[in-house]
């Protein structure tokens, strides 16, 4: 959801960023965090970051989306190695 919301944007901006990350918690009725930390983990590869609107901002549309893709990628691996 998140991912589609930032590929999907045409004017990248920090704030353009936060309410992409706000709108996906609120249509999931989860908390930012709920959210915002796997989106921090997949695209820094960190648990600590900056303020993420801010850090996903800076690393770019193009390079935020292509982790976030390798992130899934990577779940959907290890998932399919589980069963």
């Amino acid at each position: 959801m998140v991912r589609d919301k930032l590929a999907a944007m045409s004017d990248w901006t920090a704030e353009n960023v936060h309410h992409a990350i706000q709108a996906t918690a609120d249509e999931l009725e989860v908390g930012m965090g709920k959210v915002g930390m796997p989106l921090r983990v997949a695209v820094t590869g960190a648990g600590q970051s900056p303020a993420l609107d801010v850090t996903v901002h800076a690393i770019g549309k193009s390079r935020s989306v292509e982790r976030i893709n390798k992130a899934l990628a990577f779940i959907a691996e290890r998932e399919s190695q589980q069963s």
